[in-house]
């Protein structure tokens, strides 16, 4: 399966915080691997050129990368929710990959945090399937 680097977003003095962008059109899908902590404008804006990504190539999948990314605010988040996606779920996304630090998978239950976005994605009446992995490998399996 072939991964194409798209595009890079790198941020900071030293352009350690942001994204690279990587399709894998063998599945129709928009990876995201995140680095560094960029700050809420940089994150939005990542986010956006991401949606552009999925609307132009017809990309049906998201994998969020986020094992290397920092925190992000409270409001990001919940502009993410809110905003970012609906976008997606209109321009074709059908399921979204998180990929998650094997120690948060460890401290924290993603159960609760799965039925929370849930909740939240059944209050917006969008489509979209959401599931956590720790590996990049068990992700693009879900995606097939």
């Amino acid at each position: 399966m072939e991964i194409q680097l798209y595009k890079t977003h790198a941020y900071g003095r030293e352009k350690n915080n942001g994204a690279h962008l990587y399709i894998i059109p063998e599945i129709k899908a928009l990876r995201v691997e995140w680095f560094g902590y960029p700050t809420e404008e940089e994150y939005k804006a990542i986010i956006l050129d991401g949606l552009e990504v999925l609307k132009e190539k017809k990309l049906e999948y998201w994998i969020a990368d986020t094992r290397k990314l920092e925190l992000i605010s409270e409001s990001a988040n919940e502009w993410t929710f809110t905003i970012a996606l609906p976008m997606g779920v209109q321009y074709g996304c059908k399921r979204l990959a998180f990929l998650l630090p094997q120690e948060y998978l460890a401290q924290f239950s993603v159960e609760e945090v799965a039925q929370s976005l849930e909740h939240q994605i059944k209050a917006l009446k969008i489509d979209l399937q959401i599931k956590y992995f720790d590996s990049l490998e068990k992700a693009l399996q879900w995606t097939i």
